[in-house]
């Protein structure tokens, strides 16, 4: 199963990253479209943030073991940038929620505070 952790700051209640780890088990590696649509929707977020918006979230991947993590610093952000980091953060967040509705059993989403 793959676990995304969509990263929540509180009380303002915006995304400032995520992180997503796993492998489906839908079907084999290289056919697998719940893990394509994961990958394709966590990468080009990192991809909008870093090559449209000129951020520099803190990105680690682990090919091997199928895990991102992208993370942003609010304090650290333009404030008109960090409004259009939210469309995007939001976005993958609404991406994401659709999948696990429509593949239960093979993506979990879940929002945490930090």
């Amino acid at each position: 199963m793959v676990r995304v952790r969509l990263y929540r700051r509180m009380p303002q209640g915006d995304l400032t990253g995520f992180d997503a780890a796993g492998h489906s088990g839908y079907a084999e590696k290289g056919s697998d479209i719940v893990c394509a649509a994961v990958s394709v929707l966590t990468t080009v977020t990192v991809l909008g943030l870093q090559a449209r918006l000129g951020l520099d979230p803190e990105v680690d991947v682990d090919d091997e073991e199928g895990w991102l993590l992208c993370q942003l610093d609010p304090e650290a952000v333009d404030p008109a940038l960090w409004e259009r980091a939210q469309d995007l953060l939001e976005t993958l967040a609404l991406g994401l929620r659709e999948i696990a509705r429509d593949y239960a059993g093979y993506i979990a989403v879940e929002e945490v505070a930090r």
